[in-house]
């Protein structure tokens, strides 16, 4: 079953099983490839920003390596809200 149709059927399936009016789907953008860089050609609409996430002291503690990940060393090209 391809990609989109495989989604369809997930929604339909979980709409008709518990009487769902909406399903929202999250999506990793950012955990997989950064985002969207500022001033890329072709995607100045999104108006997007970079943004350098702040790790709280927990997690620093649990997972040191986040400090230096490649997702939050090089920060988070971030569209503009009102541009999704």
């Amino acid at each position: 079953m391809r990609c989109c149709s495989w989604h369809r059927t997930v929604v339909r399936a979980a709409k008709e099983e518990y009487g769902l009016k909406y399903v929202f789907v999250w999506h990793a953008i950012t955990g997989y490839w950064g985002g969207v860089r500022p001033g890329a050609a072709g995607m100045e609409q999104y108006r997007s920003s970079m943004q350098f996430p702040k790790i709280s002291p927990g997690v620093a503690e649990n997972d040191p390596g986040m400090k230096t990940d490649w997702i939050t060393a090089p920060g988070v090209g971030l569209m503009h809200p009102r541009a999704v």
